[in-house]
């Protein structure tokens, strides 16, 4: 008897896990899919208004750039917060995930956006994960400071390895300033997770290479 009511009670558990992962999952989709695009649409308008405030007087002008710097911390906030809760939940079909996160940037601005994904060897899920975070990290950062016209996303995966390159043809920055790529430390966090290296090419006027690469792996 006991041991029928262990196992009631251990599928139970099993079946409330999975309901709370799901739902879980919901909530994060919403924020990044939903809410933070809302966001970044409205971090770009601001953007694009912030070079013509000079005929407000001095107050105003404050107000407007700390409405612009509470916007942005807005944004880094629920993009932590959405991947925090959504930790334990793995992408399994990254082309498809990046073809939905090219699909939402295209909505909200002008940045031609383009995608090359070829994937001929299966990814464990895990990584998968952490490069379309990785991918989601350096887009945010050209939408929000480059200030490109053109930008690529190119994943390829095969019995070598795999290479990702995130290039935009924006204002570039100078590499040899400690904190002139901004986002940069998160970046080379994520990709050590894997045990993949990530270098960043960049030059001022000249736009930014992403370039992460990770050898073969079981």
């Amino acid at each position: 008897v006991l041991e029928s009511i262990k196992s009631k009670l251990e599928k139970r558990l099993n079946v409330k896990d999975k309901i709370i992962s799901h739902e879980r999952l919901k909530v994060s989709r919403y924020l990044h899919d939903s809410i933070q695009n809302l966001l970044l649409g409205s971090f770009l308008g601001f953007r694009s208004l912030s070079n013509n405030i000079s005929s407000l007087d001095a107050q105003n002008q404050t107000i407007f750039k700390s409405a612009f710097g509470m916007l942005d911390q807005a944004i880094i906030d629920l993009r932590d917060y959405s991947h925090n809760i959504s930790s334990n939940d793995l992408i399994d079909n990254i082309d498809l995930k990046l073809h939905e996160l090219v699909g939402s940037i295209k909505e909200i601005s002008k940045v031609d956006l383009t995608l090359t994904c070829s994937v001929t060897k299966e990814i464990p899920s895990e990584i998968q994960t952490h490069l379309y975070n990785i991918v989601q990290e350096a887009v945010s950062n050209i939408l929000k400071h480059a200030n490109a016209r053109k930008a690529q996303i190119i994943l390829q995966c095969n019995e070598k390895g795999i290479r990702l390159e995130i290039i935009d043809d924006g204002n570039g920055y100078d590499t040899s300033k400690k904190n002139g790529g901004i986002g940069i430390p998160d970046l080379m966090k994520k990709a050590t997770a894997i045990g993949a290296e990530l270098k960043i090419h960049s030059e001022l006027g000249k736009g930014t290479q992403v370039l992460l690469e990770q050898a073969y792996f079981k």
